[in-house]
């Protein structure tokens, strides 16, 4: 009987000293877990002060930014309000489409001015026989058209719609070759000449806001809008 009570004095023994082992190996293996989440985090405090701080200085960067674009658009906000009726951002608005119309004038006269003077042969003179003004260009388009008077009349043909494709690859921004190849296939019923239409148009609004310019330049665009109208 004594042997019995001495082993199950034991075996409680034994099990308080194993709930107390897992109680030690759970507390010691919480702790490492803490410090396993601890120790990144410490490492990240210094990067999160040094990103703060970054965001900190380039919020006044832009804010100071901001304060020097504000007072930069105080003469513009003037002009706007003086000028244009509305309200701030309206006159704002106004003021902007304005000047996006002096720098469509400016780069047209930049870029088209030589060809805002030339007639339909390429020439920029008006020079009367014998005399005669010969270009890369006006000897390109030598046979594709036809004059009377004053008055150009662009001929039609397999031979001259090659040419005038040709003048339009070495000079894009001559208007009269995309004129002379839509009124080409305009009258063979190809649907393409709108795109050659529509580019000469381009061109020529470019050209006739030039001072100076060909009154051929106006005659061709008036025609070619009444084309393009008409095919609404």
């Amino acid at each position: 009987m004594a042997d019995i009570i001495r082993l199950g004095h034991q075996q409680n023994m034994a099990q308080k000293w194993y709930q107390k082992a897992s109680v030690q190996t759970a507390c010691v293996s919480g702790i490492f877990f803490l410090v396993g989440i601890a120790i990144p985090y410490i490492f990240k405090v210094p990067k999160l002060h040094e990103q703060i701080s970054r965001l900190e200085k380039e919020n006044v960067e832009k804010t100071a930014e901001i304060q020097r674009i504000e007072t930069q658009l105080v003469p513009f906000k003037t002009y706007a309000l003086e000028h244009y009726p509305g309200t701030e951002k309206e006159a704002l608005s106004q003021l902007e489409n304005k000047i996006k119309g002096i720098g469509y004038s400016v780069d047209a006269i930049k870029e088209y001015t030589e060809i805002s003077k030339m007639d339909f042969s390429g020439s920029p003179y008006n020079l009367a026989p014998p005399l005669q003004y010969s270009s890369a260009l006006t000897k390109m388009l030598e046979g594709c058209y036809d004059k009377k008077e004053n008055a150009y009349y662009p001929l039609c043909g397999d031979d001259v719609e090659e040419t005038y494709k040709k003048v339009i690859e070495n000079f894009p921004k001559f208007p009269f070759s995309y004129y002379g190849l839509a009124s080409c296939l305009k009258n063979k019923g190809d649907a393409s000449w709108k795109s050659y239409a529509e580019k000469a148009v381009d061109i020529f609004k470019k050209t006739t806001s030039i001072d100076g310019h060909n009154d051929q330049h106006d005659q061709a665009l008036k025609i070619l809008q009444n084309w393009l109208n008409m095919a609404e």
